[in-house]
């Protein structure tokens, strides 16, 4: 599968990793603290992905909003998750402040 987030882990460091997530600073960020949450596994789209992961991925929302907010000069976190024609590639999650 040609991805354009597996082609952005390879060209940035990695900030955080889970068996199931991996965080990395988005290449083009719209607002400071902009980091991409993005799955190991490709999904079509939130349908498609188990509960279970569904579950850690909030868990690791609140986890990272935490480290933005404590980190960044921000006033709010705002997380986004896209599917169907809307989306740049399948497999995303973005949380920016």
């Amino acid at each position: 599968m040609n991805c354009i987030f597996c082609n952005c882990i390879e060209d940035s460091q990695i900030l955080y990793e889970t068996d199931n997530f991996i965080v990395v600073y988005d290449i083009d960020p719209i607002q400071k603290g902009h980091l991409l949450m993005i799955t190991k596994q490709h999904y079509g789209n939130i349908r498609e992905v188990p509960e279970s992961v569904l579950y850690e991925l909030i868990r690791l929302e609140q986890q990272v909003a935490e480290i933005i907010e404590k980190n960044f000069d921000v006033l709010g976190v705002t997380v986004m998750q896209n599917n169907g024609l809307v989306q740049r590639c399948v497999n995303t999650s973005e949380v920016s402040a």
